[in-house]
């Protein structure tokens, strides 16, 4: 309905033509909405938005076998949350940023205090 009152709106003399051309019109401007709304959904700066799913058994064999379990993984990241909840606005900026792989003024500090803090699940 939006569409056909945007029509009329341009072309206000479709309703007084008496060959119906209105229709030809309703119809092309509605596919090229659609089709819009599609290009815009599926462009290539909204990929970015979206999650990509990977079967883990198609992925399987990049996993090593030296890696967290599941309740080492749960305690690192209970961890992790703690800390975060601890940090105050602008560390917990920089947080994101280390997390991001992002370079600033103060990543050397924070990933010295990540290591203190996460020296238990060190491989080494």
């Amino acid at each position: 309905m939006l569409c056909l009152y945007e029509l009329l709106e341009e072309h206000p003399e479709l309703m007084e033509r008496k060959d119906k051309k209105i229709y030809t019109y309703f119809k092309t401007k509605f596919r090229n909405r659609i089709l819009d709304a599609i290009r815009k959904q599926e462009s290539q700066k909204r990929k970015l938005d979206r999650q990509v799913y990977e079967e883990v058994s198609e992925i399987s064999h990049r996993i090593t076998d030296g890696g967290l379990l599941l309740d080492e993984y749960y305690a690192l990241h209970e961890m992790l949350k703690k800390y975060k909840k601890g940090l105050n606005k602008k560390d917990l900026e920089l947080f994101e940023r280390s997390v991001a792989d992002e370079r600033f003024k103060g990543r050397r500090r924070l990933l010295k205090e990540l290591s203190i803090l996460l020296k238990d699940f060190s491989p080494y």
